[in-house]
């Protein structure tokens, strides 16, 4: 049903429809619906607007839908998100991703060790070694 309301909102608000990813069609079929098909309905309109590019993520479900609470991360939000980065990457034509994408990761790693260590003044010798980006 998910899927068949998903492509009927695609078609009445003009834009092709929503692909809905496994862990997002998980989150929305153990979901209760107390308002029942009509609930459902809505809601496949509403994530037809407010997800972003083509695919419903679990991360797009709001929490009154049966997705995560704001502010619950898990640890694998950051996965899917550069997931969903060398997807966009891709589709747009970009290449080696990875030109962009290692020293990016780097610079993020570096920048959190040295606020965590307070400057320079606690940094461990391994992290320099490159133990903690490796």
């Amino acid at each position: 049903m998910l899927r068949h309301y998903l492509r009927l909102a695609g078609v009445e608000l003009g834009v092709e429809p929503k692909l809905l990813m496994s862990t997002a069609e998980t989150a929305l079929v153990t979901f209760d619906w107390p308002g029942n098909v009509r609930q459902l309905v809505n809601a496949c309109r509403r994530l037809t607007v407010t997800a972003p590019g083509r695919e419903i993520r679990a991360e797009d479900i709001p929490p009154d839908l049966g997705g995560a609470p704001l502010g619950q991360a898990t640890n694998h939000d950051w996965t899917a998100k550069l997931s969903h980065w060398a997807e966009q990457e891709l589709d747009a034509g970009t290449q080696r991703l990875l030109d962009q994408a290692v020293p990016e990761v780097e610079r993020i790693l570096i920048r959190v060790a040295l606020r965590k260590a307070d400057g320079l003044n606690r940094m461990q010798p391994s992290f320099w070694a490159g133990d903690a980006i490796r």
